[in-house]
């Protein structure tokens, strides 16, 4: 890891917990939240596999980065001796998504969303 990595402005960790995103569909008469891919198990995942989905999400991360982020509040790949959740990677480790390891920035992109909630009610309903 280079300096250039490590220059950072770094967010309280203690402002930062998950939720569970608001955003529902329906599915065979269920309501059901939607998903998105986790940002940490994608840039982690081997080529040419998809990482995880998690319908979680921080709230202060998203509006830091301008962009959804998605993250997953459970141990993954247990069996390489990871004992650590995605989201703990993700806040603690890369200090809020702001000192990715260089070889994984770009697998992570921050999209903007497309549409408002309110424009996604107007079409449901």
């Amino acid at each position: 890891m280079s300096a250039e990595d490590l220059f950072s402005t770094s967010i309280p960790t203690s402002e930062h917990q998950l939720q569970n995103q608001e955003n529902y569909y329906s599915a065979n008469g269920q309501r059901k939240h939607r998903q998105h891919l986790c940002k940490v198990c994608s840039a982690l995942a081997p080529p040419k596999t998809k990482g995880f989905e998690t319908s979680y999400f921080c709230r202060r991360c998203t509006e830091y980065h301008g962009g959804y982020i998605p993250l997953c509040n459970c141990v993954r790949r247990q069996e390489t001796g990871n004992k650590s959740t995605r989201d703990l990677i993700w806040h603690a480790t890369w200090v809020n998504g702001t000192v990715i390891p260089a070889h994984l920035k770009k697998s992570i992109h921050f999209c903007k969303r497309k549409r408002s909630e309110a424009e996604d009610e107007q079409k449901e309903g």
